[in-house]
């Protein structure tokens, strides 16, 4: 009877040993699936933080680029502004400049003198005048004598309706070139004006003759 008591207690003790030995081991297993359950977390917590890094660091070189691109097109467009600044600022200049070397007076006195000219000839007087001005366009590469001609055509196609005529057929083609070719200096501008008073002459008389006609 002892024996068996031994035994029963002997056997208790190997189970409860057992037993705890078996919850250990679950404990420890459980342990292990959570450290690696863990480290799998961390893992993937590092590679979508590297892929935001990544990404963070493309959208930075992307705003760099843009802002650099912004920035070189705002430079520009101040270049753009400050030169065309310039320009209005030399061609006031230049105007202003002509306008004290040249007496006012005296123009208008040489004006008053051509016109008074002008409206003493006759038609046929005018005619030719009209016409060695045209063969001057035509022919002549002199700057001051294409100017000189100019002049006697703003005078004709101011007074003579027949010379208009002839400058409109002969001399338009011509007078559209010189205009292309004309620059800022003092002479071209005067042979602008001139050439900008003669289509002026020409479109008055051609309303005037539209007028009649009505």
């Amino acid at each position: 009877m002892i024996q068996q008591r031994r035994r029963h207690l002997q056997l208790e003790n190997s189970s409860r040993i057992f037993q705890k030995n078996i919850l250990q081991i679950l404990e420890a297993q459980k342990l292990f699936n959570l450290k690696k359950s863990a480290l799998v977390l961390q893992t993937s917590i590092r590679e979508i933080s590297a892929k935001i890094q990544v990404q963070n660091l493309f959208n930075l070189k992307h705003a760099e680029t843009i802002k650099k691109a912004v920035g070189n097109f705002l430079e520009r467009r101040r270049t753009e502004i400050r030169t065309r600044a310039c320009l209005i600022f030399q061609k006031i200049w230049r105007g202003r400049k002509v306008r004290k070397t040249t007496s006012v007076e005296i123009e208008k006195m040489r004006i008053r003198i051509r016109e008074a000219k002008f409206r003493a000839l006759k038609e046929r007087k005018i005619g030719n005048e009209t016409i060695q001005a045209v063969r001057i366009l035509l022919t002549n590469p002199h700057l001051m004598t294409v100017i000189k001609a100019c002049q006697t055509l703003e005078m004709c196609t101011k007074y003579s309706v027949e010379c208009s005529k002839h400058v409109e057929r002969e001399a338009t083609p011509i007078l559209i070139r010189l205009m292309r070719s004309c620059n800022r200096s003092e002479p071209h501008m005067k042979l602008m004006i001139s050439i900008l008073n003669i289509f002026f002459n020409l479109n008055v008389q051609h309303l005037g003759n539209s007028v009649e006609i009505s």
